[in-house]
């Protein structure tokens, strides 16, 4: 078996992850067993996008299974758990609104939104007492956002969460997440600080209606969800002691979690793993929030952390290069992205790009056209990284007459495009002026 197929065999068959597979690896999984085992186990809330998808079965050369259904994995590869799964996709329309509920929730969390919405496409806006109703409304408005923020088509608006939120007449998992993505999203997509603070307002409100309907656990996940989203407003207004101080609020109700602990029996302890993953977002936005105040030291700190929390997560390596430029640390930050690039997906494009950067800085300018080789082939429509390499090559004309064709027919598939990795451009700006 090959490395990404093991880090990540979540994502692929259902079976267990390596004890230090990335967190959100456990997302698939944990809604596997609730849908078995029938029994609620707290959530994992990282949600990946369908180009993670699309990447993980490049890196672990499954070209052939690149088909967005359960159905297609081929028999040898399937474990008892998807072999489950197909089952219930089978007999989807006989099952009950709870199981097909977890059943959309389970392929959000494999990254199958496709297939969430060949399941189920729409709703009508009536009321619902039924909480599995509005669970089902909550997932396939998750599957057309995720597949409208992969730029593919879908008929998605923010309306879609409003509406999950106003069919539910009583408080419940589904109406809250719907009340967040309100808040995230007026300050992603609108960056509007009236909506914002409208929907926080909401979001205070679902939080105590919600407060005794869940466990004590997952009241911790949701209050520490609550004032890390809600960092956004003071930070619209330019207010670092308040955004310090919803922020300070956000880690100590994550770290609160770790109090819990599954029983003996339990083959994994969920509400570890599940700490874990919520400290996670919470120190990778602290670590922002530093570089946003100017303390570089806590900035580094913090993302340190993030990196023993989850030492095969791109992300938070890509955060700790991000912080090593700052602190003008090149050859660590090249060692940071090095890692990110071996345990990428996600952010695999930007590592060889940032490491491009710096080789180039470091007078390696083969490196840096190998890394930038290495960065489209990760995102074909990685701008920078094409406008860079054609810089790079532009003054050796051997390299010229190999690439050019290849950079052509890059720029012809772009074009009428405007796309993108905003944290190239980013990245490129903070290196070039600590340079």
């Amino acid at each position: 078996m090959k490395f990404h197929e093991r880090l990540f065999s979540s994502y692929l068959n259902l079976s267990t992850p390596l004890t230090l597979s990335p967190l959100h690896c456990y997302g698939p999984l944990f809604a596997s067993r609730e849908l078995i085992e029938e029994r609620e186990l707290p959530r994992i809330q990282a949600t990946v996008m369908p180009s993670f998808r699309s990447e993980l079965y490049k890196v672990a050369g499954m070209y052939s299974h690149c088909r967005y259904k359960v159905q297609n994995l081929e028999e040898s590869m399937q474990t008892d758990e998807w072999r489950y799964l197909v089952d219930y996709i089978g007999n989807y329309q006989i099952l009950s609104t709870k199981s097909k509920a977890v059943v959309l929730r389970l392929l959000c969390k494999l990254c199958m939104y496709d297939q969430v919405l060949c399941l189920e496409n729409g709703f009508s806006q009536a009321c619902a007492t039924d909480q599995a109703i509005v669970e089902m409304c909550y997932w396939v408005s998750v599957a057309k956002y995720a597949l409208w923020l992969d730029g593919r088509h879908s008929d998605y608006s923010i309306n879609l969460f409003k509406e999950v939120r106003e069919i539910s007449k009583r408080p419940c998992l589904s109406r809250i997440d719907a009340t967040y993505q309100m808040v995230v999203q007026s300050v992603k997509h609108q960056y509007d600080l009236q909506a914002t603070e409208y929907w926080q307002d909401v979001h205070a409100k679902e939080l105590d209606n919600i407060q005794g309907e869940v466990s004590d656990f997952v009241f911790g996940q949701l209050k520490s969800r609550f004032h890390r989203v809600g960092g956004f407003i003071p930070q619209m207004k330019e207010d670092k002691v308040a955004v310090a101080s919803e922020m300070e609020l956000a880690e100590k109700a994550a770290r609160d979690l770790f109090k819990y602990q599954s029983s003996s029996d339990e083959r994994l302890d969920v509400y570890q793993i599940c700490a874990k993953e919520m400290l996670h977002p919470v120190l990778e936005s602290r670590t922002k929030e530093a570089l946003w105040l100017g303390d570089i030291e806590k900035a580094h700190s913090r993302v340190v952390e993030m990196t023993k929390i989850s030492p095969t997560d791109s992300r938070a390596f890509l955060q700790l290069g991000e912080v090593l430029i700052e602190m003008e640390k090149y050859n660590e930050a090249i060692r940071a992205y090095q890692r990110a690039a071996i345990v990428a997906p996600p952010g695999g494009e930007v590592a060889h790009f940032m490491l491009a950067q710096l080789n180039k800085r470091n007078g390696d300018s083969t490196e840096a056209v190998n890394n930038l080789i290495n960065s489209i082939s990760w995102d074909i429509e990685g701008v920078s990284s094409v406008e860079m390499l054609k810089e790079e090559v532009d003054s050796d004309h051997d390299l010229f007459e190999v690439l050019n064709d290849w950079i052509e027919e890059i720029d012809s598939r772009k074009e009428n495009k405007n796309i993108a990795n905003p944290v190239q451009p980013y990245q490129v700006r903070q290196l070039n002026q600590k340079v």
